[in-house]
């Protein structure tokens, strides 16, 4: 009965202190991704303060650039199959 008691109270103990260790330790990694996005200017702080963070250089007002994606190859083989172009026909319940 000892040993039973004595374990409930050492994992209850211990339960506590890892909530309050892995509380203190989220808000060390809170402040410190704050601090760092503050010092940085991450992409969010710049596109909220107008600036747009892929183009640093000024350029004149209404200029526009176009910029084009990657193409990625297809995983799907051409010759995979066919395309059927089918029509619902309603046949006369006689």
């Amino acid at each position: 009965m000892e040993f039973i008691l004595s374990f409930i109270v050492i994992a209850v103990l211990v339960f506590y202190l890892f909530g309050i260790l892995g509380r203190a330790l989220l808000g060390y990694w809170i402040r410190k991704k704050q601090q760092e996005f503050a010092q940085n200017g991450g992409p969010f702080f710049q596109w909220r303060s107008g600036g747009n963070p892929r183009n640093n250089e000024n350029r004149p007002e209404g200029d526009i650039i176009v910029e084009q994606t990657q193409v990625h190859p297809r995983k799907v083989k051409g010759g995979v199959g066919d395309y059927v172009d089918f029509e619902e026909v309603k046949e006369n319940a006689e």
